[in-house]
C-alpha cells in the first residue's frame, strides 16, 4: 500500500494573486515602458559612444542618427535604431561589405571590409545592467 504525500506551497495564492495583478496592471505597464526606455536610451548612447571611438568623425551622422523609441504594440517594448535618412551608411559599419568599385564599371575586386560592430558591442555590454534594471522593477512592483 501506498502512502500518499500532501505536498503545499504556502502564499503560492497571494504570489498568484500578484503576478495576476501585475500583468492587468496599467501602472506596472507604464513603469515598464519607462525602464524599458531607459534602457533603450543606454543602448543608444554606448553605441553613439562606441561609434565615435571607432571611426573617425568626419559629419557626427552615425551618432546623431541613434534613437530610442518606444515600442509601437500594447506590450511594453523599446527599439534603438539607425535613422537610414541620416547615417545610410551604419548596417555596412556594423556588418562589413564588400568593396565595389565606381559607376560606371561597377566590378567587385574581391575585397571586404571587416565588420566593426559598434551596435551590437553595446547591446552585450550592457545586457546583464539591462537584466538587473528589470528584475529590480519587477521585483519591487511584487513586494508592494
Amino acid at each position: 500500500m501506498a502512502n500518499s504525500i500532501l505536498l503545499s506551497v504556502k502564499g503560492f495564492e497571494e504570489f498568484t494573486n500578484k503576478l495576476d495583478r501585475m500583468r492587468d496592471s496599467h501602472a506596472m505597464r507604464v513603469r515598464m515602458q519607462n525602464v524599458l526606455l531607459n534602457c533603450a536610451e543606454d543602448i543608444r548612447r554606448l553605441a553613439a559612444l562606441n561609434a565615435s571611438r571607432m571611426f573617425r568623425v568626419k559629419t557626427g551622422n552615425l551618432s546623431k542618427s541613434l534613437h530610442a523609441k518606444p515600442g509601437r504594440t500594447t506590450n511594453p517594448s523599446a527599439y534603438v535604431k539607425a535613422a537610414f535618412r541620416t547615417a545610410p551608411h551604419a548596417h555596412l559599419l556594423e556588418f562589413g561589405h564588400r568593396i565595389v568599385g565606381h559607376k560606371p564599371r561597377k566590378v567587385y575586386g574581391g575585397k571586404q571590409t571587416e565588420a566593426r560592430p559598434f551596435f551590437k558591442s553595446a547591446v552585450t555590454e550592457l545586457r546583464a545592467e539591462i537584466r538587473r534594471k528589470i528584475k529590480a522593477e519587477m521585483e519591487q512592483f511584487l513586494v508592494r
